[in-house]
């Protein structure tokens, strides 16, 4: 499997800024090279891969009690695509989705800013998390997402990357993200990309989109922020489609 650090070295030698003899980026390159590799995962996440998150309250403090229509555990069982949004009162286990698509997302916000004290267990539900079958979740104000990769049955975690972290992504995807990294460096270094290297990034973002695109984005990509509109807001409480899918 790739290294971040691999990415961000292949990126240096995409544009030929280092030597084909050097064996790693110094440490200010690599920083720099961090920085923008972080930034540039983060416009990916939501546009090329997966859907916009929608809030799911997790815990009972601070909000209002479900309609009598729903289950009082519903909260455990979040749908694909959702932000957790925590407020504990208590310790507690969430319920990962059971039938994941390749490229869902999942996120969690600790609003209550109290996981030290009530910590949030997160169950693969008969999948993995960041390659476990079970992750505990236990700091402060915690901020962290995880992408859904079918082909090891994983959630990979997608924020706070160091560059001694794992790829979140396929390996064939490797040469997207060593262009697409290089083509925001090159500027910093008086460079710019060959017409073959664009080429095969055009093939490399295509290939992506179609693996990992949710719903409507498999049929809309000429405009991306249209594409995104119906996927705007959530009221907090399930829709109809939602309250069949849980049986409630």
């Amino acid at each position: 499997m790739t290294s971040i650090s691999d990415i961000l070295f292949d990126a240096a030698r995409e544009s030929n800024t280092i030597a084909a003899t050097a064996v790693a980026l110094s440490d200010t390159r690599q920083a720099e090279a961090l920085r923008r590799f972080t930034s540039l995962m983060a416009s990916v996440i939501g546009w090329e891969a997966g859907e916009n998150l929608k809030q799911w309250p997790v815990g009972t403090a601070g909000y209002v009690s479900p309609p009598d229509c729903l289950r009082a555990d519903v909260w455990r069982y979040p749908p694909v695509n959702s932000m957790l949004v925590l407020n504990l009162a208590a310790a507690d286990t969430i319920y990962l989705p059971a039938d994941p698509s390749d490229g869902a997302r999942v996120a969690v916000q600790d609003l209550g800013g109290n996981l030290a004290t009530y910590n949030l267990t997160l169950d693969g539900n008969g999948r993995l998390v960041e390659s476990a079958r079970t992750l505990a979740l236990s700091t402060n104000s915690l901020n962290r997402a995880w992408f859904y990769r079918a082909d090891l049955g994983n959630w990979a975690r997608i924020t706070t990357l160091a560059a001694d972290d794992i790829m979140p992504f396929p390996v064939e995807f490797d040469d997207m993200f060593v262009i697409m990294l290089a083509m925001r460096l090159n500027p910093r270094y008086g460079r710019k990309m060959d017409d073959q290297t664009a080429a095969y990034l055009k093939r490399m973002q295509a290939m992506f989109t179609a693996r990992y695109a949710q719903k409507e984005d498999l049929t809309t990509r000429s405009d991306l922020a249209l594409a995104r509109m119906s996927e705007q807001g959530y009221s907090g409480l399930l829709d109809a489609d939602d309250a069949q899918l849980y049986g409630i």
